[in-house]
């Protein structure tokens, strides 16, 4: 493509990412308890939950269902503003890359791509080594209840 076309498809995704009036980060889920009362199992739910990280924390708020369409579309909402944003950057990359001089795209290395195999990126830690222990962590929340929480369909991820 031509740095014109290009161009012209960041303006576009500025103008649609400048039409998104209202968004809400997270992902909603459906959770469901098994209550235990007088010898019967009672299933109570299902309830609507907005899961998000925020300041480091795990933030979690229950959904009225009056509230649940208007705060899903507000969900995917930002799901699709940073499917914008990966979309821009990718084309705005693109673009600078075929505005760089000659000399800038040609490589040296034997692989041909400009960066070494690894992308200059160090070897990923690939867990304990042998002779080191790990502890993990287990909380239990909510006593006896048994919780599932499940993805609504249709909400963001």
């Amino acid at each position: 493509m031509t740095v014109p076309t290009l161009q012209q498809q960041r303006a576009q995704i500025l103008k649609e990412m400048a039409s998104i009036d209202h968004m809400i980060r997270g992902h909603i889920s459906t959770q469901t308890y098994r209550v235990k009362r007088h010898g019967q199992v009672i299933l109570q739910g299902p309830y609507h939950v907005l899961q998000r990280h925020q300041d480091g924390r795990n933030q979690c708020q229950r959904i009225r269902d009056q509230e649940l369409d208007l705060i899903s579309s507000q969900v995917l909402a930002y799901k699709r503003y940073m499917e914008l944003v990966e979309r821009f950057a990718a084309l705005t990359e693109q673009i600078s890359w075929k505005e760089q001089p000659e000399t800038v795209k040609k490589s040296s290395t034997a692989s041909g791509s400009l960066f070494p195999q690894n992308g200059g990126v160090p070897e990923p830690d690939l867990g304990p080594r042998p002779g080191t222990l790990c502890r993990l962590r287990s909380r239990v929340v909510g006593g006896r209840q048994s919780r599932r929480s499940q993805p609504l369909r249709g909400a963001a991820q």
